[in-house]
């Protein structure tokens, strides 16, 4: 038996090629898997910080350079969005391993 498999195209030497040498993405699926992979690294609390950033239109460097109240404003609400976050995910593994969660959790 012969299974022969034709007329693919966007997946290439190139492609492979900037995954092994951590070039840069040179199509758009390379940069769809790019971005994948970069949010599957991320923590549940990276992912929400992230959030609240992109809610704001904020970039890293922008966060960095607020101060006094909107800085607090942003940091409250990276914390709340971190701890909303941990607790949904707590009690998802909490789920996973027959435990009931009771409403007495304290964060921080």
């Amino acid at each position: 038996m012969t299974i022969s498999i034709s007329g693919i195209t966007g997946v290439g030497v190139s492609s492979l090629s900037s995954k092994v040498s951590g070039a840069a993405p040179t199509s758009d699926f390379d940069k769809i898997l790019a971005d994948f992979q970069k949010l599957a690294r991320q923590t549940p609390a990276e992912r929400a910080r992230e959030a609240v950033l992109k809610k704001h239109n904020l970039s890293e460097d922008s966060y960095k350079s607020l101060q006094g109240p909107a800085r607090e404003a942003i940091d409250k609400e990276i914390v709340e969005a971190v701890r909303q976050t941990l607790k949904v995910h707590g009690q998802d593994q909490a789920r996973a391993q027959g435990v009931t969660m009771t409403a007495g959790l304290k964060f921080g």
